[in-house]
């Protein structure tokens, strides 16, 4: 008996059911993001400038544990920003929060892309679905931008350095003449042992000035001493009143003369008070000048010499 070829319905109908529930596991293995195609989910949406090879279906990540996947990636404004749907399980979205921020993170330094979601402050107001969440700032990206900043200033700076090393290789500058000019460095040489020898001279001068300090100081305490010491000259007119008392009489005496001076009494008051005193002075000095004169003039008048 001949077997017929025509597929019967019931084969088709299983093969239809086999192709629909692969397919379905498919979808969902890409669109699931590892989380049950059942659950209900909330809708996010964020801006980029650069998604860094972000995909649709990559998925979101709460604190380490996936929650949820890419929708959808396209270009939205006139900046060309990055529009990222993502969505995540109502279950964990009661925790996402109005200052929640979101970035690209990479699985390893190469490894596959995924959105970090910090769900932010528990205390701020819960993000309605389909709200806008602000890109978090790539700390990553920020080091790496500033060591190839850092890299590049080294770069410059070993450039001026080497440029400056071969200048004073080439014996330019003052740095390249101490370095290559013999002379220079006699002469500085010679400038410091010169500045050595001021200096031990100023030394030897110093010692010998706190030398001479020391003895001045040491005098002066003698000389102070003495005068503090009663039984010196110095120490009795200090402390001895019999002096005082012996000067205070001696003056009063003197005043006394002076004023008997004064008053024409005695000898020397009447000599210096007296006008007659004073003309028969100079008459007496004028005939004694006469009569050396007249001496001069005649000694035989005055001196008879015989010699027999």
């Amino acid at each position: 008996m001949r077997r017929s070829n025509r597929v019967k319905w019931s084969e088709l109908k299983i093969a239809i059911v086999v192709i629909f529930a692969f397919s379905f596991m498919l979808y969902a293995s890409f669109t699931g993001g590892g989380t049950s195609i059942f659950e209900g989910k909330k809708f996010f949406v964020v801006y980029f400038d650069d998604v860094k090879g972000l995909t649709p279906g990559s998925p979101v990540w709460v604190k380490g544990i996936e929650v949820g996947n890419v929708k959808s990636i396209k270009f939205a404004n006139e900046r060309n920003q990055i529009k990222v749907v993502g969505r995540v399980r109502n279950n964990v979205w009661e925790l996402v929060k109005t200052d929640a921020t979101v970035k690209v993170s990479s699985i390893g330094l190469i490894g596959d892309k995924y959105l970090a979601l910090s769900p932010g402050d528990p205390t701020s107001p819960k993000l309605e679905s389909n709200g806008v969440i602000q890109p978090a700032s790539d700390e990553t990206e920020k080091i790496v931008d500033e060591g190839v900043s850092a890299l590049e200033n080294m770069n410059a700076l070993s450039k001026q350095l080497n440029t400056t090393l071969e200048i004073i290789n080439s014996g330019e500058g003052t740095i390249g003449k101490l370095l290559k000019d013999d002379s220079m460095y006699d002469n500085m040489d010679a400038a410091l042992a010169s500045l050595k020898e001021t200096l031990d001279g100023f030394n030897k001068n110093q010692e010998r000035a706190f030398v001479s300090l020391e003895e001045g100081v040491a005098s002066m305490t003698k000389l102070t001493k003495a005068w503090t010491d009663s039984s010196g000259t110095v120490g009795k007119l200090l402390y001895d009143s019999s002096l005082y008392t012996n000067l205070a009489i001696m003056s009063e005496r003197f005043s006394s003369i002076l004023a008997k001076v004064d008053s024409g009494q005695g000898t020397i008051g009447g000599f210096v008070n007296d006008d007659s005193v004073y003309e028969n002075l100079h008459n007496l000095m004028a005939r004694l000048e006469n009569l050396l004169l007249d001496m001069e003039t005649n000694p035989k008048k005055y001196f008879k010499v015989s010699v027999f």
